[in-house]
């Protein structure tokens, strides 16, 4: 998704699991480092963008940090998401 580059980005998630253990992440533009690694039990993320003009938001099978690996089913009710200045900035007159 396209996003302005020295931001920070809010996300959150509501849905529910059925089956197994599914985290939220948010990946760079190049899908190759992630900005805010997948973390269990977490529906909700704070990222800093950095010089990055797009990311993705991935949900990622966490079952394996149980110890049973296996499959996960989850239902996505709402994702909303706000994209705020970073702290140290000042706001355009």
């Amino acid at each position: 998704m396209p996003v302005p580059p020295g931001h920070r980005m809010l996300v959150r998630v509501h849905g529910s699991i059925i089956e197994g253990r599914a985290c939220l992440g948010v990946l760079d533009k190049s899908l190759q480092r992630w900005l805010a690694a997948p973390t269990p039990g977490q529906s909700e993320v704070s990222v800093d963008i950095g010089t990055n003009d797009a990311v993705m938001l991935a949900f990622v099978n966490c079952s394996a940090s149980t110890g049973k690996p296996g499959r996960v089913v989850f239902d996505v009710h709402a994702v909303s998401y706000a994209i705020v200045l970073p702290e140290r900035a000042t706001p355009r007159p």
